[in-house]
């Protein structure tokens, strides 16, 4: 099955960005909070090529299954598909574009079909699900897809932007003007999802291409962990440190303010080929 973390760290060495003149470091960290069991599941490939995250939904020991299935199908589908993704790298930017979102939308429509797939077995699974954000490094940009409510942020310049929008009742409320974004704050709605891995026979999976610039920092987390922060303290925080530190920090930090969800983030940075410290 996929890594599925429980209140442990790991980090992993540089290794080469799919882009020209790029190095990437990452980190993960997890931490149940105020939850019996951990429901999140995170993946970092080994290579930096590409990091999941994954917020299980479904009550029992169902969320956790879904969120480690699907982490899972997409690990295995894009590691299948690198010799593929290598090649794309010499077409023109556009076709490449194209063609690596293809690719990725694949393999989450995938975790969707199995996650679904596995809940219609049992009962007590029936009804499980997961939210599900992907980044790739593929050209010099990171390729998202996304489905749910965790989020994936970049942080540039100690500015800090909300990559994703979150699928919720209260997102989709706002937009259709049935309510103001200030009540969309506070709303019951903020937490009930309008998509997601696994739960209904369509998903709609939300495609993100951004380019990257060295010292660029991408945060992949869980609603367990924005929950506890302001957009400025993120940035703050994840500007100009080691990103084992910065998700640490963040994932204590998050524990430390209630806590009560469980805990997930991944945190990447993209860094000069000759770059190796955090810079302040």
């Amino acid at each position: 099955m996929a890594m599925q973390l429980s209140a442990i760290r790991s980090e992993v060495p540089d290794r080469r960005c799919h882009g020209p003149g790029f190095r990437v470091r990452a980190a993960m960290h997890t931490n149940p909070g105020g939850r019996p069991h951990n429901e999140d599941s995170a993946y970092v490939d080994p290579e930096h090529r590409f990091f999941i995250v994954a917020d299980g939904i479904g009550g029992h020991e169902a969320g956790e299954v879904a969120s480690a299935l699907a982490v899972e199908v997409v690990r295995d589908r894009l590691s299948a598909a690198q010799p593929e993704l290598a090649r794309l790298e010499a077409m023109p930017r556009d076709q490449h574009r194209h063609a690596v979102s293809a690719i990725l939308e694949c393999a989450v429509r995938g975790a969707h079909y199995e996650v679904g797939r596995q809940g219609g077995r049992t009962r007590l699974r029936r009804k499980m699900g997961t939210t599900l954000d992907v980044v790739l490094l593929s050209g010099g940009a990171a390729f998202i897809a996304h489905v749910g409510d965790s989020r994936v942020y970049r942080v540039r310049d100690r500015s800090i932007e909300q990559l994703t929008q979150d699928h919720t009742m209260a997102v989709a409320m706002v937009a259709g003007g049935a309510m103001s974004r200030e009540q969309a704050l506070t709303s019951s709605m903020r937490t009930v999802l309008s998509n997601a891995i696994g739960v209904s026979p369509q998903v709609r999976v939300e495609l993100v291409h951004v380019p990257l610039e060295a010292r660029d920092v991408l945060l992949l987390c869980t609603d367990g962990l924005y929950d506890y922060f302001e957009p400025y303290e993120l940035a703050r925080r994840l500007s100009g440190r080691e990103p084992e530190l910065s998700v640490r920090e963040l994932v204590y930090g998050a524990v430390t303010r209630g806590g009560h969800d469980n805990i997930t983030g991944v945190v990447v940075e993209a860094i000069g080929g000759d770059e190796r410290g955090a810079r302040g």
